[in-house]
């Protein structure tokens, strides 16, 4: 099975699931990738495919990038490639917390209220300390604690000995 998602990640593969066949679907030109006029021959015969994918321009070296000839566009594929760079990483995506699941929306609403009040100087410091220990009163300390639980459950224990 790995061996299947090491085979998606290849330049090649990835290349033909999301560019389809080159001179059918697409051209290279200066070693970027001008998709073809025929709009609907490549929603018919490539975009169904485009699913498979696992990785994209920025994860899988070789990988074509598009030539756009709107400028537009074009902003906005270098736009979304630069924002790359400044992606924070979510720890707790692997994890699971069933309180999360139930409660974890409006807690983390009221946590962004909180730091926009506190950005926007409506609330000073001991004020946002104390929305945080009501966040925790509300469940955040359980979902914390859920969070953790799982963490342990799916690492080696003699990464968790404190003496080490």
């Amino acid at each position: 099975m790995l061996a299947f998602f090491d085979a998606l990640m290849s330049p090649e593969l990835a290349n033909l699931l999301y560019w389809g066949v080159e001179g059918t679907h697409y051209t290279v030109q200066d070693g970027k990738a001008m998709a073809a006029g025929n709009f609907e021959l490549r929603e018919k015969d490539v975009k169904p495919y485009q699913a498979l994918m696992v990785g994209g321009i920025s994860t899988i070296p070789g990988m074509l990038q598009p030539i756009t000839l709107n400028p537009v566009k074009d902003k906005a594929e270098r736009l979304i490639i630069d924002n790359e760079r400044f992606l924070i990483n979510d720890p707790t995506s692997p994890l699971e917390s069933l309180l999360y699941n139930e409660i974890g929306v409006r807690l983390h609403e009221r946590m962004r209220d909180a730091t926009y009040q506190f950005i926007l100087g409506m609330l000073d410091e001991e004020g946002y300390e104390q929305e945080i220990e009501h966040w925790k009163e509300d469940g955040g300390q359980e979902i914390i604690d859920e969070y953790n639980a799982s963490y342990r459950s799916t690492v080696n224990e003699y990464l968790l000995d404190d003496n080490r």
